[in-house]
């Protein structure tokens, strides 16, 4: 005879999954074993009783709440009606920098060009989303479609508009000049920096529930031309 929980156990229960290893992108095996959490959730009998009640209504709680997702986030580029154009150049320029760089739109990506400077303190270029608020905790990581000339690159993140507060990256470099291809870059790799200085810390995962701000900027320390085109940037989980 199945066992229902009464509406304050749920309740208990769905308090309890929110600060559990699931908001953080964790298995639910990780969230679920976890004695002291489990016991918060389910009497210990039914535990012990019927593992499997526990796993569905682990499921529900965390879509209910959308901790978990298994549709990827797409931002697809380009100029046409259903594609993404809203990112925007951001470079050395902004403190006196004098770094060339240029961004266009093609009918399916996005295109960084420009000439990067070390003049003035300067040598970076990136594209950036709009400040606005985004919860990316529900995910593992991202890829990224592109190619590339020249460069290596990073992805990063923001969750603070306060330029001297830490952001966090993860860098990437093509395997083959000019040619498409794919990247995958896990949130569990980006590290932390200030003003361009690593601080020698990795990411915390609790970050992701606030991000402000998108980019891919260039992350080499070599003077010249480069280029890169990007197709897509895909969130998963």
């Amino acid at each position: 005879m199945p066992v229902l929980l009464s509406p304050t156990t749920m309740s208990r229960s769905c308090s309890s999954l929110m600060d559990s290893q699931l908001r953080f992108g964790h298995g639910l095996s990780e969230a679920l074993w976890n004695h002291d959490r489990a016991c918060s959730v389910v009497p210990q009998y039914l535990i012990n009783r019927d593992k499997s009640m526990i796993v569905t209504l682990a499921l529900i709680f965390a879509l209910v709440l959308g901790r978990a997702t298994d549709k990827p986030m797409k931002i697809d580029f380009g100029n046409a009606p259903d594609k993404s154009q809203e990112w925007v150049l951001l470079s050395d320029n902004v403190m006196g920098g004098v770094t060339k760089s240029t961004l266009t739109y093609t009918s399916n990506s996005a295109v960084l060009t420009g000439d990067i400077s070390f003049k003035n303190y300067g040598g970076f270029a990136s594209i950036k989303t709009k400040f606005r608020g985004v919860d990316l905790s529900a995910y593992r990581g991202v890829k990224i479609r592109f190619k590339s000339v020249n460069q290596k690159y990073a992805f990063t993140l923001e969750d603070s508009r306060n330029w001297t507060q830490p952001n966090y990256k993860c860098k990437f470099a093509s395997k083959k000049a000019d040619t498409w291809e794919e990247v995958t870059l896990y949130f569990a790799d980006f590290k932390e920096y200030v003003i361009g200085e690593s601080t020698g810390n990795s990411m915390d995962v609790r970050v992701l529930q606030d991000i402000v701000r998108l980019g891919v900027m260039t992350d080499e320390k070599k003077e010249g031309p480069f280029s890169i085109e990007i197709d897509y940037v895909e969130f998963f989980s």
